[in-house]
């Protein structure tokens, strides 16, 4: 059982170091948000082009979906496993 605890440890880990990102563009009349993938959180995705309108920010709805998926997928497999050896 200790193993699915380590398991669970590095796979919140390791989604919390390559988070998803979006690219968003504020201009005028003109906004929009683009997802532009995984990134090592210390080192986030450049922008398309460079100019105040453009940016990049981590897609935080994403990553907390990724993080509940990844918690109710362990807390299942710890409840078969814990069933299973008692």
């Amino acid at each position: 059982m200790k193993h699915i605890l380590r398991l669970g440890a590095m796979l919140i880990v390791l989604v919390c170091l390559f988070p998803p990102w979006i690219q968003t563009v504020h201009g005028g009349q003109v906004r929009s948000e683009t997802p532009v993938g995984y990134a090592l959180i210390f080192k986030p995705p450049k922008p398309e082009r460079d100019g105040a309108a453009f940016g990049i920010i981590m897609d935080t709805n994403r990553l907390l979906c990724e993080l509940g998926v990844v918690v109710a997928v362990l807390s299942i497999t710890w409840t078969f496993i814990r069933k299973r050896n008692t």
